[in-house]
């Protein structure tokens, strides 16, 4: 029995390395670039006016999480595997796939650094290929070689070269020759190409892949006569058309390690949340097409949570399809237990599965009626209505005659009526002052009331 026990017990050990690839907080080659999608969009649809508990944003994440997992499934079976990644000893697609394939050059239609402050910058084109700018000088080539094993071989006219990249051997060759020929100072890097899986031209210099390197050396040297050297030129320039994975192999360790520009963050986030509200059944909150998630937006929340904000690791890491829960975005990006947004969103429920509430008998109301609708006549008949005796006061006729005085001095009898010619010459003048007067006074008297 104790025997048995023991075998369970190491059998149980034995398979815990090989566990499917799910939202783990010991995963880094994905867990943060997860969190900081979720974050940014989470922070983007609350500054829009929309409620934290607004249950859509569950909806929201759940079909964004479902676009990018679609979208790394596609990009992984593509062009041959052009959208797939070999690191670590795993090809599978990266975040960098789904960027590659999601269409993120209609939105992002430049070259953008891949780090903050970063010396690397990619142009996503449209046909899932990308165009490297790197400055000179900057990026050492990160692949080394293991003594027995593949590298990369060519010729400098008098050594072989070895590698674990073909740019960088055939530019190191092509570097030897010109330090030879007093150019060295001159020199500049060459685009180089692959035109088959074993064969590579840079410039006039061909690289073969080999069996058998001669020595090990570490990444950013190769290994040429009986020692590993520090290759000697700048890598820089411009390489048009490259696969994913040929623009990942001249990333250098320490531009790895830097934190993914929030610019790429902010493009990944708009194009998933886009073609998931395109989606028949969608149940999150809607694209607002006319307000997308900017690189400011997402700046806020990396500075906000830089402890978990993705490098460029995390963003070409590759990631296993095999786990459905592998892009799915998490709930609360903050949590040390992420929750994934998946089924149905939290704090809903089908009512036709609920029980009913049995509300008693029918008390035999009766549909309510309304009242006739009142005519036009009956509407204004109060307000023409008011005040009857009004309208049939009469002031009357009235007949005045000026007043002429007489006055008896000196035994004569004189009249005074100069006035009443006066007001006689100007009776029109005086009758329109009074009226308006008048007018003036009932106006004041009704106002005041």
């Amino acid at each position: 029995m104790r025997k048995l026990l023991i075998w369970k017990l190491c059998l149980l050990v034995a398979f815990i390395p090989f566990r499917s690839w799910g939202l783990s907080q010991s995963d880094p080659s994905y867990w943060n670039m997860n969190r900081a999608l979720s974050g940014v969009t989470q922070s983007a649809i609350q500054s829009r006016g929309f409620s934290a508990s607004d249950p859509r944003i569950y909806g929201t994440l759940q079909g964004m999480g479902q676009i990018g997992l679609a979208t790394a499934s596609g990009a992984a079976g593509a062009a041959a595997g052009a959208g797939a990644v070999t690191l670590a000893g795993l090809t599978a697609p990266a975040w960098g796939s789904v960027v590659l394939f999601a269409a993120v050059s209609a939105v992002v239609g430049y070259t953008v650094n891949l780090a903050i402050n970063g010396l690397v910058g990619w142009l996503f084109r449209s046909d899932q290929k990308i165009d490297e700018s790197v400055a000179a000088g900057s990026v050492d080539p990160s692949n080394g070689i293991t003594a027995g094993g593949q590298g990369w071989r060519a010729s400098d006219n008098v050594n072989f070269i070895w590698g674990g990249d073909y740019t960088a051997v055939g530019n190191q060759a092509r570097y030897n020759i010109a330090v030879r020929g007093g150019q060295g100072a001159s020199f500049q890097p060459a685009t180089c190409t692959q035109t088959s899986s074993y064969q590579a031209t840079c410039g006039s210099v061909g690289v073969s892949l080999q069996s058998g390197a001669p020595g090990t050396c570490p990444s950013g040297s190769f290994w040429m006569g009986n020692s590993c050297s520090v290759y000697g030129y700048s890598v820089g320039g411009t390489y048009n058309a490259q696969t994913l994975q040929q623009a990942i192999d001249r990333i250098s360790a320490s531009e790895r390690n830097k934190p993914l520009n929030p610019q790429l963050v902010a493009a990944v986030a708009n194009q998933l949340w886009r073609q998931a509200a395109a989606v028949p059944g969608y149940q999150g909150i809607p694209y607002p097409m006319s307000n997308p998630i900017t690189a400011a937006e997402a700046q806020t929340w990396q500075t906000a949570n830089a402890s978990t904000w993705p490098t460029v690791s995390d963003f070409v890491s590759p990631i296993s399809t095999a786990d459905p829960g592998a892009y799915s975005l998490p709930v609360d990006p903050k949590a040390s237990t992420v929750t994934p947004a998946t089924g149905a969103n939290p704090g809903t429920s089908n009512a036709s599965t609920q029980p009913q509430i049995n509300l008693g008998s029918d008390p035999g109301i009766g549909q309510p009626t309304l009242e006739a609708t009142p005519t036009a006549a009956q509407i204004l008949a109060p307000i023409l209505g008011l005040l009857p005796d009004l309208r049939s006061f009469n002031a009357g006729t009235h007949t005045s005659v000026c007043p002429r005085s007489t006055l008896s001095l000196f035994g004569q009898t004189q009249t005074m009526e100069s006035h009443c010619t006066l007001l006689d010459n100007n009776k029109a003048v005086i009758q329109a002052a009074m009226a308006v007067s008048w007018a003036l006074l009932a106006l004041f008297i009704i106002l005041s009331a």
